[in-house]
């Protein structure tokens, strides 16, 4: 890619940033954010909906009470047409339990009380009514026909019988309009309509139970909920209520349409600004790439001709304004190029002395390789040969003796110079993971086997605990084998007959997985912690000295395990065993 295209396109893309961070995001917000802004607003109307009915409710029962008592003890009533009609009481009637009869009533000439109240209705009513408190039905029709409530209450042997239409509901719902189809809708306790924006639906009390606000609301619940919509034929979301005493519900529905066509012009006004900033950021991008580049291609095209050997070719000071380091970087390459002569011969020698080095160190690195490896493995090889007695018998028993004492030294010079190399290449960082999915439990049980199988003891020295459904590990299996190998060889060889090793595998409480095992061996004082853990570092006693090894193991477990990002603990106290915790973070960790 050319340099300029190179700068147009990272500063179009540099410039696009805010772009996209104020255009997209908000359209790709617009939306929820609508329906978190339509929410609040529905619940708060809602509410406040609710309160008027509460407040109503608490008026008309305490106005229903205090008239009836009057009447029914009669007492005197005046001016009671104007509170009747306010409240919208169509008539307060009073009748004896139980058959009915009406012996007092207070109306407003509109709809007077009948002569006696219809038996079925008056079962009803008495179903409904309980002493001294005030209660509604639900709504049902009255003597015209039209939708009406009854408040009713007993006191002492007459049944208090208070007819209301349902036109405060009715205002209170039509006062509520918003956007094309947003509107109120109220309910009784048993979730009938008492406002609703279709007529038909008010004259027929229209069971609405069904709807999912509305079973909500008979359950005393508030919030907000998504729903469809019989009467719009589409999903709604509404705030919803319920009213205190009586119990109505009340819900603020708007089409969800309506949301998604405000979030349509947002996102619209969202992508003209996208497409302009677009432009605008493409069109200077381009721009100030051409004025950044040309110093540049200037050098670019000198730099080739004192390649081609040209080497009085000299870029001119550009005389424009131009960022000082491009300035710079102009009068760097004239004077380059006037000492590129001087330094020719340096250059090539100390190019012919770091090649010749380069091919001294390959060549040393495979020599010592395969010089140590080769006839160490021909060593072990010829006395496997001799040990087995391949060709027959050597003749002196002593020859057989020689011949295991031969082989056993060569592997173990073998494993000495084997280790040296892995360490080495941890020091220089040129161990390359080989990284993969595995079940390190599985892992962890096979790597005791494998000790287990060399020693003597009981079959059961090395115990393996596994946490169950123990996660899969990304890592190095081949490099986990040789820790958790070195590890248990390690307390094998330093716990005496009778002692017991434990290997387990866990999942840590940050998610990562680790790996434990401890033994009862002879220990380490804690003063030798730190050098077993350095190379070469051995505790000099009459235990550890008894058995073999090069002191690589613990540093090599350490280096592996931290290549692998973990973390190496070793904690020990003579005679009381050693354990050793392997931590491996929680990214290694592969959850289902």
């Amino acid at each position: 890619m050319k340099l300029r295209l190179f700068l147009f396109v990272s500063l179009t893309i540099t410039a696009l940033i805010p772009v996209l961070v104020y255009g997209v995001w908000p359209q790709s917000r617009a939306f929820d954010k609508e329906v978190a802004d339509v929410s609040e607003r529905h619940l708060l109307l809602a509410q406040n909906i609710g309160v008027a009915l509460e407040r109503y409710d608490r008026d008309i029962k305490a106005t229903f009470n205090t008239l009836t008592t009057n009447l029914i003890h009669g007492s005197h009533l005046f001016s009671t047409h104007e509170m009747l009609t306010n409240l919208n009481f169509r008539h307060i009637c009073v009748a004896t339990i139980p058959d009915g009869l009406i012996t007092g009533e207070l109306s407003n000439d509109a709809v007077p009380c009948p002569d006696r109240v219809p038996p079925a209705l008056f079962r009803e009513f008495m179903e409904t009514a309980t002493a001294d408190v005030a209660r509604f039905t639900e709504v049902m029709p009255g003597p015209d026909g039209k939708p009406m409530m009854y408040v009713l209450r007993i006191v002492g042997d007459k049944l208090a019988i208070g007819g209301i239409t349902t036109k405060y509901f009715v205002d209170l719902g039509e006062a509520i309009a918003f956007g094309k189809r947003g509107h109120a809708a109220i309910v009784d306790h048993m979730g009938n309509v008492l406002a609703h924006p279709l007529p038909a639906w008010r004259a027929a009390m229209k069971n609405i139970a069904q709807v999912a606000p509305v079973r909500r609301m008979m359950n005393r619940e508030t919030g907000v909920a998504t729903f469809y919509s019989p009467a719009l034929k589409g999903d709604m979301i509404a705030g919803f209520t319920w009213v205190p005493g009586a119990n109505w519900g009340v819900m603020i529905p708007q089409p969800v349409s309506e949301l998604r066509e405000r979030a349509d012009i947002v996102q619209k006004y969202a992508t003209t600004v996208i497409i302009f900033g677009l432009a605008v950021a493409g069109l200077a991008s381009w721009v100030l790439s051409g004025h950044l580049t040309r110093p540049v291609l200037a050098v670019v095209d000198a730099a080739r001709e004192v390649a081609a050997g040209k080497h009085q070719v000299r870029v001119e000071t550009e005389k424009r304004a131009i960022p000082q380091e491009f300035r710079m970087l102009t009068q760097s390459f004239n004077a380059m190029a006037e000492s590129l002569d001087q330094f020719a011969n340096t250059r090539n020698a100390a190019l012919t002395e770091a090649e010749s080095a380069n091919r001294a160190k390959t060549e040393f690195l495979s020599n010592m390789s395969h010089e140590l490896r080769t006839p160490l493995n021909a060593i072990i090889g010829f006395t496997d040969i001799m040990r087995e007695k391949i060709f027959g018998e050597l003749g002196h028993p002593r020859y057989a003796e020689y011949a295991e004492d031969i082989s056993h030294s060569g592997r173990h010079l073998l494993s000495i110079i084997n280790e040296l190399l892995d360490l080495s290449k941890i020091d220089a960082g040129q161990t390359v993971l080989d990284e993969h999915p595995f079940d390190i439990g599985r892992t962890l049980k096979s790597c005791a086997q494998m000790v287990a199988r060399g020693e003597t003891g009981p079959e059961d020295r090395i115990r393996v605990d596994t946490a169950e459904h123990l996660p899969r590990f990304n890592g190095d299996e081949r490099l986990i084998k040789q820790i958790i190998l070195n590890l248990l060889s390690n307390s094998d060889k330093f716990t005496p007959e009778g002692g017991q090793i434990n290997a387990s595998a866990k999942v840590a409480d940050n998610g990562g997985i680790n790996i434990h095992i401890h033994d009862t061996g002879c220990g380490i004082a804690t003063n030798d912690i730190d050098s077993v853990l350095e190379p070469f570092g051995q505790v000099r006693s009459d235990r550890h000295h008894t058995n073999e090894g090069t002191g690589l193991g613990l540093p090599i477990s350490r280096g592996l395990t931290e290549l692998h990002g973990g973390e190496f603990t070793l904690e020990s106290e003579l005679n009381a065993g050693t354990s050793v915790t392997l931590s491996f973070p929680p990214e290694r960790t592969i959850t289902a």
